[in-house]
């Protein structure tokens, strides 16, 4: 067997849940909720809020908490404190965020305010209504989370804040109050209930007053308000019964108290509380059938006493005789004999009657009714002379007990009830019978309720002489047939034949328990021919039960048992047998039974006298299944019985030669009407052999009657409603109703149903009666299944999904209901089994509903349509069967239309066969358009699917069988089609009423199947097809338009879908013009698309179309890609010559506010239009565009290229300015760029400019642009068009040379020969436009210098240019070079020693720049703009962009000509008179610039030791400039690089160098120069320690003053740059928490750049700034290294370089930021990252002493902080590095820094392991500042250094040294530093401190006898007595006093204290204390802090 496919689950895995199913299961339990193991791995110290806000922020990251995560910073409130400190703010930003209501971000933000109420604590009181104002608010939803959430924050809050809020209960209770109205659901009651009692709980007096409020009512009442049956209910429902003892006690005594006190005082409102308790009491009682009283005995004693007292009122009474009834019936209430009998009799003998009656009626069921009820009843009912109400009351019992027949079926069970009224019998027996006595009619109706109350009581009274009763009732018998034959009859009076009947029933039912039988058998002809009459009618169903209760009673009377009577029923009674009622076939059933002892039903089953005779039991057969209601247990016996009715069975047999043969039929058809699905099939079989054994015309008339008197049923259902009948009793109406009652309601179209399926078992009936059976078929589609169709409208498009979207038909069937769809398939399938379909009645009709089902969408009625047109066994369709078959198939579809071919060449179908096989196919196949295929084939995708998968069935079909598929699938627009497109569109538009209008989503499925169509069928669709989608599209663009047109009457509802159809519509326009670019529009066809897509919205578009591209302005930018649609983009509308397409599309682009992909599409178009052209097929097929603008003739004339523009441009010609001005503005903004699509258009259209102001200004914006550009690794194409651009806007320039100056850097930039070509063409064309000889020869010059070999693609012509460079040379020589030929052979030598190969001409180039270079500065070094040209902005910009070079050669060569020049030209310009300095002339073997350009790479060292050495001897500065831009790019070059990396020489000289240059740099140089290389610090790794060493070079060359600065002012400016920095910190996203986006660029731009562009760059920021540098002169010899400069106040005050530092030192790391999980597998990148930022705190205590000692002061202890959070790693290496810096830093501080060192590292070190590395770190700076110290040094901080040793020898930290563990892990932990620290603070305390560091030793001796603690404190004095020994700062004489008094016991403060006696606890407590040191207020004052 297959193994099942897992898809199949038991369940669902994800299950939908109801509102009211989520809310249950919603367990808000905070006592006991478990928290998640990584929730507790958080940092100690840190605040529950932040834990909070490092949670969230990984698993919420949507924008709305992204912004309060910004917004909070929660970075600043890690601690408890900090959270304190900042706590309004933080509220403040949690209300604003919480009522917003965001549901994305309410989960995080209701488990913050939690967070922040731990952290508050009691403070968070003041909060609390604020936040319960909102979190009642976020209670308002049907969402189940967000209530979740809600309880679970008011539950923690209530929690947290009980204390506060018992003291505040009265505004707790008013502020839960909303949430307890009627109006809140009852979950959201409860919760404020139960979480109002967990407060009021926790103060008890207060709970018990509060409640006592609650119901306490005015003058000492309870409170009338139902509040009181709440609160019983409540604790009903939720206390268990065992538990309610206490309940019970409290309601008695609070009776026996109230009695006492009515005995005392009857006051009203005494009586009125007994009574409100009594009703709670009941209330009580009634809960589960008394459940919960456990012990009823107390109770029933009280209520006795109670009644005893005769003055209550009788409202109490009745309440208490309410509480007797519930306790004597309650099932759950075992009430003892003797209490029940004094309960009983107690209530039975009050005075009040009604009182009685009321309990008599109420407690009929009680057990011992009759024993101890009724006799007392009985007496009170003579008593009372059986009046009204006693009488009603008696009835009432009688009928309880012994309720009346009816009918005749339970007339055998009916039994006499003791009515004994003892000698008073006769009494009560007459006033019944004064009741019965009538003399007409009209006194029986008129004394309706005595007379029937009569008749029922009657027989059970004990009558000796009934003959007078008898009488009195025959005579009312005959009254009432004469009513029945006369009145009501012909006055058909329906409510008074149904009342007659019922006293008839009533009446006949006495008389017959009386014995008046002989009387019904005198009147029982006459009772049968009144009532026959009405036995046909259901609402008169008690004619029946009267002729059943006759017949009963009569059975075993020959004269009444008779044939003839027999035969009188049966002509009345026959067609009850098929009856839909099962109560009318019971009864007509049973009416027969007496008759089936009559002897002509004597007969045989069988001829053969040896088969034993049967019985005839037909009609008790009927009836025995009709008793019998079918359950699965009982139906077996109702099929037995069934069985017997088989037509060749015995019984029928006997039945078929009597005239009741057709009463089996009967029954059987009408047992279809059972709603009991196994009885149907074995029926119908039955039914079938009495088809097959029965005339066919007598089964027919049956058969076809019942399917013809269904269908009357169907159409027109009858409702038999029983009137009411007007009585006094209600016991009688509804005695009255319940007679009439049929409580089976039938469903006749499951019976028709059965009824067809069951002739599906015997066509060849339904075949022989084909006229019946046809009609039937066909009208039930007409009148039945097709009209409810067109009353319901199209089904289709109002439900299922868009799968139903395809156009269907007027004709074709949807789906119906599924007891329609079923009825049909049944007839169907006779039809199917018909053997001559052609014979058939209405056969053409038949036929075409066949074919017309076979497009019915569901799959079981197209099968059972083409099983009937199977039978007609056509040759076309037989071949094809299975095809056929699997088409219809749901499950075969997908496979079947797949492999099906029905395309010419497949020739699957043959050609004779086509014509008649594809209609059937596109039948079949045009109903699964919107279905479902198969398994998971539901939704959009899947129904795009489906209808994907026929059309490219159907794309095989010929051009004609598409035309009719598509027609059929849109034959709904049919009315609306035209061949004139123009004029249907018109029609339209002028027809549309919104009223009639075709619905949008039926537009919207017109639309997705023209999609679906448009891409299946393709290129597929002949020119016709196309034709006809385009006028369905136009129609339903028309329509849309027709509708938006009436915009102020169109619900605002419909608009968006409108505009949305609207908008598709014009998409699949451009479908149309996009993949049919062939197709032969006509000029009405495209009139009508502009109609009806182009001018209602093109005025539009420019609002419209700014955000981004619409599909109309799609739509333009495709005509305007596609050559033969360009003349579309200038068609203007009829009558309006400036109402066209470009003018809107132009004003677009130029808008300010359009987007970059609105701009980028357009551009695209003006790209396409610039430069496509027609090919011959396009001019073949040229569209037939009416309302065209012609070419401006006058712009071709002045542009003239007339045979070069293509008709795009030509088009364009007008609007050329606007699209340049566009460029312009561009190349105006700050940006300056343009993209290549730009560029493009703007080469093109530069050929269509003829202005010469536009031209010359548009080359003053390009050609920066254009440099910049070619600086860069461009493509060759895009400088291809920049320099076409140019050339062509040269072109039309009146002074071109005016622009050389910018052209000429190019031809140091551009390397591609075609490119340089170009450039060279260009430089001609100015030559030859300025008409200047010079430049005609510099022209000539360049383009030789440039020759390409003609003969060799891409190779230079060597003996051209080697003849251009003597030509150069020579005009060199003659002193004949004028700037711009000098500048355009500087750049084009500069790129041949960049670019070339050849090392000639490398040569050469070098040779003659050299040459070049000083000729040219010497001669117009006396023209200041001219030398700065050549120098400034040529040579030095060269050189600079020489040194960056990777090719060492060129850079060599730039240094070389730097060197050449500072030697040669030092008297042309400053920075070469400073480099001259370093240069020699005479011996270049010493020149600074050749040294560096040795091969030798120790020379290069000795260049820069030179350099320094030179520099150190000056006493001149060199301009900063010459600095900054050459000297330290020179010098960098060495260092972060691998390739010296190994060179220690140099990098030590370039660091050096370095040191010396930032020495002499101005201030805003030095400071870009430190941020540099800080930048570089925090990410050049590899290069660590060159960058420390460099960081500390430039530090230590720090020479500035601030002397001037406000400190104060200094200060602020820090603060307020941190806050800054913390508030864009807290302003990135998650994964950039620790980087500020404005530093990231600038380490990126440190990156990617060299160290003289950030100077520039810094220059440029600083230009405008006053001076901000004062150098001291106070001595003018002094030497540049010695002096320092004072920075202006300004300048000092605005001090920025501490920020970055303490950023570098302290930015969270990638290990910090990251998740907790994550942290663990990190450990080698959290090496490194701490690694590289601990060195960072020495540059930055070096750059801090050089500040003033504030700054130092205020930023020192943060410093000291962050490096020794370093301590606390886990990694060895990082606290190694961490106290080695330590180390420096203090040795660069001294000793007077070492209490501020500790007091900021003992706090920070005070868990775990970190104690043992405090104690090892301690000992290291203690130890290397020996030879710093100073007397006071040690004794400031010797008290917090010994409370450290004590703790490390005496308490816990020394036994966890001896653990292995521990000593393994931590390395600190394995030796001992606490002795050689103490033999150090011996060394250097002073006198007055020498008791201090002895005393802790002795308190640890005195406080324990250990040996090992008595060891460990001598070692302990012994190396305090070696320190001491090497003491200088204490006398020998003071050391050898203290000695002796320590020896002699002289000294107090030694002598030994006597110890009392600890306790256990108190030793743990001091065991604890041992831990960890403990530091007082004395302690940190001692120590100097």
């Amino acid at each position: 067997m297959k193994n099942k496919s897992t898809r199949h689950k038991d369940f669902n895995t994800f299950k939908f849940l109801p509102f009211s199913e989520r809310i249950a299961n919603i367990d808000v339990d905070i006592f006991h909720k478990v928290g998640h193991e990584y929730e507790l791995q958080f940092e100690e110290n840190n605040s529950y809020f932040y834990q909070t806000i490092e949670k969230w922020n990984v698993l919420n990251l949507s924008e709305s908490y992204e912004c309060f995560r910004k917004e909070i910073r929660a970075n600043n409130y890690i601690t408890l404190p900090q959270v304190l400190l900042s706590k309004d703010h933080i509220i403040a930003i949690l209300i604003k965020h919480l009522k917003l209501r965001n549901p994305l971000c309410l989960q995080p933000l209701l488990e913050i305010v939690v967070a922040v109420a731990k952290d508050l604590q009691k403070e968070f009181y003041d909060y609390y209504p604020q936040f319960l104002e909102i979190l009642i608010d976020l209670l308002n939803t049907k969402d189940a989370e967000q209530l979740e959430w809600t309880f679970t924050c008011l539950a923690y809050l209530f929690k947290l804040l009980w204390r506060s809020l018992v003291k505040n209960i009265n505004y707790v209770f008013i502020a839960l109050l909303p949430l307890l109205s009627d109006n809140k659901p009852e979950y959201i009651s409860n919760f404020a209930a139960e979480s109002f009692a967990f407060v009021t709980r926790k103060g008890a007096i207060g709970c018990g007053k509060l409640l006592f409020q609650v119901i306490n009512g005015v003058d000492g009442q309870f409170h009338s308000s139902l509040i009181h049956e709440h609160v019983i209910a409540n604790i009903v429902i939720n206390i268990q019964p065992q538990k309610s003892e206490l309940l019970w006690l409290t309601y008695i005594q609070i009776l026996e108290n109230l009695s006492q006190t009515f005995k005392i005082n009857q006051d009203g409102k005494i009586v009125n509380n007994i009574d409100l308790i009594l009703k709670l009491i009941g209330q009580s009682i009634e809960h589960k059938g008394g459940k919960i009283l456990q012990q009823p005995v107390p109770l029933i004693q009280q209520l006795v006493k109670i009644l005893n007292d005769n003055n209550l009122p009788e409202y109490v009474i009745l309440t208490i005789t309410q509480i007797g009834i519930l306790l004597l019936l309650s099932k759950n209430i075992k009430v003892p004999q003797e209490q029940a009998s004094s309960l009983i009799r107690k209530i039975l003998f009050l005075p009040q009657k009604s009182i009685l009656l009321y309990f008599v009626d109420n407690v009929s069921d009680y057990s011992s009714f009759e024993a101890l009820i009724l006799p007392r009843f009985l007496k009170h009912c003579v008593a009372n002379q059986l009046n009204e109400d006693c009488f009603h009351i008696l009835t009432k019992l009688v009928l309880k007990k012994v309720p009346t027949c009816g009918s005749g079926i339970k007339l055998s069970h009916w039994n006499k009830y003791p009515l004994d009224f003892r000698e008073n019998n006769t009494l009560i027996t007459n006033i019944m019978l004064n009741h019965i006595r009538s003399d007409n009619m009209d006194t029986i109706i008129n004394d309706f309720d005595n007379y029937v109350c009569s008749v029922i009581c009657l027989p059970h009274l004990n009558i000796k002489e009934t003959e007078e009763s008898i009488g009195n009732l025959e005579k009312n018998i005959v009254h009432l047939l004469e009513k029945i034959n006369t009145e009501c009859i012909h006055n058909e009076n329906q409510e008074t034949i149904q009342k007659i009947l019922f006293v008839f029933n009533s009446t006949v039912e006495c008389l017959i328990h009386l014995s008046g039988t002989d009387i019904l058998a005198m009147n029982f002809c006459k009772i049968i021919d009144s009532l026959l009459y009405l036995t046909t009618y259901p609402q008169h169903i008690l004619s029946l039960k009267i002729i059943s209760l006759c017949l009963t009673a009569l059975k075993n009377n020959c004269d009444i048992i008779t044939m003839e009577n027999l035969l009188k029923i049966n002509n009345a009674l026959e067609n009850n047998f098929s009856s839909p009622y099962h109560e009318v076939r019971l009864l007509t059933s049973h009416i027969y039974i007496p008759f089936e002892v009559l002897s002509d039903f004597k007969l045989r089953s069988s001829a053969d006298p040896k088969v034993p005779n049967e019985d005839w039991k037909v009609f008790s057969i009927c009836y025995n299944v009709e008793s019998i209601e079918s359950h699965v247990h009982t139906y077996r016996d109702q099929l037995q019985n069934l069985e017997k009715l088989t037509f060749d069975k015995p019984q029928m047999v006997m039945c078929n030669q009597t005239r009741f043969k057709t009463i089996p039929l009967r029954y059987l058809c009408s047992t279809l009407y059972m709603n009991f699905q196994l009885l149907w099939e074995p029926v119908t079989k039955i039914i079938t052999s009495h088809a097959h054994g029965l005339d066919i015309n007598t089964f027919w008339n049956i058969y076809g009657t019942e399917l013809n008197n269904v269908y009357e049923n169907i159409r027109n259902p009858r409702e038999i409603n029983v009137d009411f009948v007007e009585a006094k009793c209600e016991f009688l109406k509804i005695l009255f109703q319940e007679n009439h009652k049929l409580k089976i309601r039938p469903d006749f179209s499951n019976y028709r149903l059965l009824l067809w399926k069951a002739m599906s078992m015997f066509p060849d009936v339904a075949e022989a009666k084909t006229r019946n059976v046809s009609e039937l078929l066909l009208n039930f589609i007409e009148l039945e299944y097709t009209k409810k169709k067109n009353n319901e409208g199209n089904i289709n498009e109002e439900n299922d999904d868009e799968d139903t979207k395809t156009q269907t038909p007027s004709t074709s069937f949807k789906p119906r209901s599924k007891t329609s769809i079923k009825t049909l398939l049944h007839k169907l399938n006779v039809f199917s089994q018909v053997k001559s379909p052609m014979s058939m009645y209405r056969e053409p009709e038949l036929y075409k509903l066949y074919f017309d089902l076979l497009q019915h969408k569901d799959s079981s009625v197209q099968k059972a349509a083409l099983d009937c047109i199977m039978t007609y066994k056509h040759k076309y369709l037989t071949p094809y069967k299975e095809n056929l078959y699997n088409l219809v198939d749901d499950k075969n579809f997908k496979h079947e239309i797949t492999a099906f071919q029905i395309d010419k060449d497949s020739n699957v179908i043959l050609s004779e066969h086509r014509e008649n096989l594809i209609p059937i196919v596109m039948q079949i196949v045009f109903s699964k358009m919107s279905v479902k295929t198969g398994l998971r084939t539901g939704g959009k995708s899947s129904g795009q699917m489906r209808r994907n998968l026929i059309l490219r069935f159907l794309a095989g079909c010929q051009e004609t069988e598409m035309l009719n598929f598509i027609q059929k699938a849109f034959r709904f627009y049919t009315k609306y089609l035209d061949d004139d497109p123009e004029v249907m569109v018109n029609s339209v538009l002028n027809n549309v009423n919104l009223e009639k209008c075709i619905p949008p989503k039926k537009l919207q499925s017109t639309i997705n199947l023209l999609n679906v169509v448009l891409e299946q069928f393709g290129g597929l669709m002949g020119n016709e097809l196309l034709s006809y989608l385009l006028k369905i599209l136009l129609i339903v663009g028309a329509i849309i338009k027709g509708a938006l047109d009436q915009l102020k009457q169109i619900h605002t509802g419909f608009l968006s879908l409108l505009r949305i159809l609207r908008t598709s519509c014009i998409k699949i326009v451009g479908t149309f013009f996009e993949h049919f670019e062939r197709y032969p529009w006509n000029n009405k066809q495209i009139n009508a698309i502009f109609t009806v897509f182009i001018w209602p919205y093109i005025n539009k578009l420019n609002i419209e179309g700014i955000h981004s591209p619409t599909t109309l302005l799609k739509l333009i930018t495709l005509w305007g890609s596609n050559p033969r649609y360009f003349p579309l983009l200038v068609k203007h509308e009829e009558g309006k010559i400036d109402q066209y397409i470009l003018p809107h599309i132009i004003k677009l682009l130029v808008a300010e506010k359009s987007h970059i992909t609105v701009v980028n599409a357009i551009e695209e178009m003006l790209e396409k239009l610039l430069s496509l052209q027609p090919d011959e097929e396009d001019l073949q097929l040229k569209l037939p565009v009416d309302n065209i603008l012609p070419v401006q003739e006058d712009i071709l004339d002045k542009v003239g290229l007339v045979d070069k523009l293509n008709y795009g441009s030509c088009i364009l010609l007008p609007h050329v300015p606007v699209i340049l001005s566009r460029i312009k503005k561009k190349l105006e903004s700050k940006a300056k760029k343009l993209n290549q699509r730009e560029l493009f258009i703007l080469s093109r259209i530069s050929e269509l400019v003829w202005e010469a102001d536009i031209s010359d200004t548009i080359l003053q914006l390009l050609l920066p642009v254009v440099l910049k550009k070619c600086s860069m690794s461009i493509g060759e194409e895009i400088i291809l068009r920049f320099l076409t651009t140019i050339l062509n806007l040269i072109k039309n320039v009146e002074k071109p040379q005016i622009h050389l100056k910018n052209i000429s850097p190019l031809f140091s930039e551009i390397s591609y020969s075609s490119c340089r070509k170009l450039l060279t063409q260009i430089l001609e064309t100015i030559a030859i436009k300025s008409d200047d000889d010079d430049l005609k020869i510099t022209s000539h010059l360049i383009a030789e210098l440039n020759a390409w070999d003609a003969k060799w693609l891409d190779q230079p012509d060597f003996e051209r240019r080697h003849s251009a460079f003597k030509k150069i040379q020579q005009t060199i020589s003659d002193n004949n070079i004028s700037v711009s030929l000098g500048i355009l052979l500087i750049n084009n030598f500069h790129f041949l020693i960049k670019s070339e190969k050849d090392l000639s001409i490398k040569e050469n180039s070098v040779h003659s720049l050299k040459l070049l270079c000083p000729v040219l500065i010497n001669k117009y070094k006396n023209e200041h703009k001219q030398i700065e040209y050549i120098l400034n902005d040529t040579i030095f910009t060269l050189i600079r962009n020489g040194m960056k070079n990777s090719k060492e050669d060129v850079r060599n060569e730039s240094i070389s000509l730097l060197g050449h020049l500072a030697r040669e030209c030092s008297d042309s310009h400053f920075i070469l008179r400073d480099l001259n300095r370093y240069t020699n002339k005479i011996d270049l073997e010493v020149d600074f610039f050749e040294n560096l350009v040795h091969l030798q790479i120790h020379r290069h060292a000795r260049a820069l030791l030179k350099f320094c050495q030179v520099t150190r001897e000056q006493v001149v500065a060199p301009n900063p400039r010459t600095l900054t831009q050459f000297i330290l790019p020179l010098t960098s070059y060495y260092l972060c690089t691998e390739k010296y990396s190994s060179k220690n020489s140099v990098i030590d000289a370039a660091i050096e160098t370095i040191g010396i240059v930032c020495r002499i740099l101005p201030w805003h140089q030095y400071e870009g120069v430190l941020k540099y290389y800080l930048g570089k610090l925090r990410y050049k790794s590899e290069y660590q320690k060159q960058l420390v060493r460099l960081t500390v070079a430039i530090l230590d060359a720090f020479h500035f003053d601030l002397s001037k600065a406000h400190t104060d002012e200094v200060e602020a400016n820090l603060k307020n740059d941190v806050i800054l920095k913390d508030a864009e910190h807290e302003a990135e996203p998650t994964h950039q928490v620790d980087s500020d986006p404005k530093d990231d660029e600038v380490d990126k731009e440190i990156e990617d750049s060299q160290i003289d562009e950030i100077l520039d760059n810094e220059n440029f920021e600083v230009d405008g700034e006053d001076e901000e540098v004062e150098i001291d002169n106070g001595d003018l010899a002094l030497k540049i290294c010695e002096k320092n400069m004072m920075l202006c106040k300004s300048t000092a005050t605005r001090m920025v370089l501490l920020p970055q530092l303490h950023k570098s030192l302290a930015e969270m790391t990638q290990h910090e930021s990251s998740h907790k999980i994550n942290r663990r597998k990190t450990g080698f990148e959290r090496e490194e990252e701490d690694l590289l930022r601990v060195p960072i705190s020495l540059a930055v205590v070096k750059l801090l002493q050089r500040l003033p000692i504030q700054i130092l002061e205020s930023n020192l202890p943060g410093v000291i902080m962050k490096l020794c959070t370093f301590l606390k790693s886990q990694l060895e290496s990082v606290r190694r590095v961490t106290r080695e810096t330590l180390q420096k830093i203090i040795l660069t501080l001294g000793p007077k820094y070492l209490g501020l060192l500790l007091a900021e590292m003992t706090p920070l070190l005070s868990r775990g392991f970190q104690v043992h590395v405090l104690v090892y770190t301690v000992h290291g700076i203690l130890n290397c500042l020996k030879d710093m110290y100073k007397p006071t040094d040690v004794d400031k901080v010797l008290l917090t250094v010994l409370n450290l040793c004590t703790a490390d020898l005496f308490g816990a930290l020394s036994e966890e040294k001896e653990i292995v563990k521990i000593t393994v892990k931590v390395s600190e932990a394995k030796s001992t530093k606490s002795y050689a620290t103490l033999q150090i603070l011996a060394q250097y305390i002073t006198e007055s401190c020498l008791m201090d560091l002895i005393l802790p030793i002795k308190q640890v001796l005195d406080s324990s006898h250990s040996y090992k603690i008595v060891l460990k404190a001598q070692e302990s004095l012994r190396y305090i007595a070696l320190g001491l020994v090497d003491n200088t700062f204490i006398s020998t004489e003071s050391l050898l006093k203290f000695a002796y008094g320590s020896a002699s016991e002289r000294i107090p403060e030694l002598i030994p204290i006597e110890k009392k006696c600890l306790t256990e606890k108190e030793r743990k407590a001091s065991k604890r204390k041992g831990r960890l040191p403990h530091y007082s207020k004395n302690t940190w004052k001692q120590s100097g802090l």
